[in-house]
């Protein structure tokens, strides 16, 4: 969003070419050390540059520009108008506006995001705490049954059962010999 036309470009340019112009000449003559007042006057003399902006038919006024003469400088120049100045403040206010707007949007954004991501983790954290306390439940009841079948396996012993079978086979074998 460049608001820069082609001519601006090139006026700056000017504008640049003719500041190192005068630094060149301002070094040469302050190294070389025959300063006079009418050199610093001549280097520091405002200047001028014509450039139309659209529909507004304005001078804008540079102070770099070399192509003006101190006579006819009043009579044919004019300086920027302010009503341009108030235009071009009012263009980048709204242009700053917009940007700011868009920046709140963005931010606007940004905080339904979090707040519905802050709302997703607590849901999730509600789920897994009850996953938790099945697992415990789970856990409890295991243990739970893992002790009633140890007891079970220990009542339900066939030492009994093998004990009676040996004694009836000694009994057998005292009949058998008898």
């Amino acid at each position: 969003m460049s608001l820069s036309t082609y001519s601006e470009l090139e006026r700056r340019n000017l504008m640049v070419q003719l500041l190192q112009s005068k630094f060149v000449t301002v070094n040469q003559r302050y190294q070389s050390g025959n300063n006079t007042n009418k050199d610093y006057q001549e280097l520091l003399r405002p200047s001028t540059s014509y450039v139309k902006p659209k529909k507004v038919e304005t001078q804008i006024s540079g102070w770099l520009d070399s192509d003006d003469d101190d006579d006819n400088y009043n009579d044919v120049k004019q300086p920027l108008i302010n009503t341009n100045i108030k235009q071009q403040q009012q263009y980048l206010v709204k242009e700053q506006d917009d940007g700011l707007n868009e920046l709140a949007s963005i931010v606007s954004r940004q905080k339904n995001i979090a707040i519905t991501i802050s709302s997703e983790v607590d849901l999730q954290n509600e789920i897994v705490d009850d996953l938790l306390v099945k697992m415990d439940k789970t856990t409890v009841g295991i243990e739970h049954e893992t002790k009633e079948v140890v007891q079970i396996l220990k009542k339900d012993s066939t030492r009994g059962l093998w004990i009676i079978i040996i004694l009836l086979l000694i009994a057998n074998v005292f009949v058998a010999f008898s």
